[in-house]
């Protein structure tokens, strides 16, 4: 099981009218455990970097109602994403979604056999970034290599990149 959601918005005050018709979605049953799940809000593109504005939990035994936990939140995008234990540990670091400045990323599935290729993806990131790989997963490995190429090309410090 891996659900990935996302979404913007034009007007921060109109979250909860935004997920109204998507609640049937964004509700995990206690059937479904035990998995991990994390959300970021952005507001004006900015990654919030408060633990209140930014939640995981890596290991969740129970229900989850995204929509409860996010009707009262003031924002422009949020991101959120819950999934089975899988690679690695369960724990913060290992749970999506991963942000560095304002940059999110989700990701559902998984790479096979990541482990050959993960020296080559950490030796194609510059140390500034690396730096900020706490976990283990593909996904943040792969994340953190796609900002090397932002950076590559002067855009990681952008707030939009345009399609080529």
């Amino acid at each position: 099981m891996s659900k990935l959601f996302g979404c913007l918005i034009n007007d921060p005050h109109l979250v909860a009218h935004v997920l109204l018709p998507f609640q049937p979605i964004l509700y995990v049953s206690e059937a479904e455990s035990p998995y991990g799940w994390g959300v970021t809000h952005h507001v004006h593109h900015e990654v919030l970097k408060k633990d209140v504005f930014t939640k995981r939990r890596p290991r969740q035994v129970g229900e989850l109602d995204f929509y409860k936990l996010l009707r009262d939140v003031s924002a422009h995008a949020i991101m959120g994403q819950v999934r089975k234990l899988g690679l690695g540990s369960a724990i913060p670091e290992n749970t999506p979604p991963f942000t560095y400045r304002s940059w999110s990323c989700g990701h559902t599935g998984y790479v096979e056999r990541f482990d050959q290729l993960r020296p080559w993806v950490l030796n194609a990131i510059p140390a500034f970034l690396k730096r900020n790989i706490k976990g283990v997963t593909d996904s943040e490995a792969l994340f953190h290599l796609f900002l090397a190429f932002l950076h590559d090309e002067g855009l990681l410090e952008g707030r939009e990149v345009a399609i080529r």
